[in-house]
């Protein structure tokens, strides 16, 4: 797998990755189009899954968009099909791991 500097090369957005739980099998990133002035991670999501899904297969994607709301990117193999939100979400501010 290419480094992750390389992958994000292929993304038209910017972003940074917070936490893996690979007992969960998630990932949870933040959008970082506020500092970046870049396409925000929800309107470059199909490049987005498909460079997680390349680091992490089979990861729920889980990320805070430009605005501060939580949402999971839902995907198939790498192929982005939705978003959903998530109304609630307990992340320990210590480990960033999900409660």
């Amino acid at each position: 797998m290419p480094p992750f500097e390389n992958l994000m090369s292929k993304t038209k957005s910017d972003f940074t990755i917070i936490w893996v739980d690979r007992a969960k099998k998630v990932v949870l990133i933040e959008d970082l189009h506020h500092t970046y002035k870049r396409m925000t991670v929800t309107n470059d999501a199909d490049a987005v899954v498909e460079i997680l899904n390349q680091m992490y297969p089979h990861f729920h994607i889980v990320y805070r968009d430009s605005e501060g709301q939580w949402g999971e990117l839902v995907h198939e193999n790498g192929v982005f099909k939705d978003f959903k939100t998530l109304m609630a979400l307990s992340i320990d501010a210590e480990t960033g791991k999900l409660g």
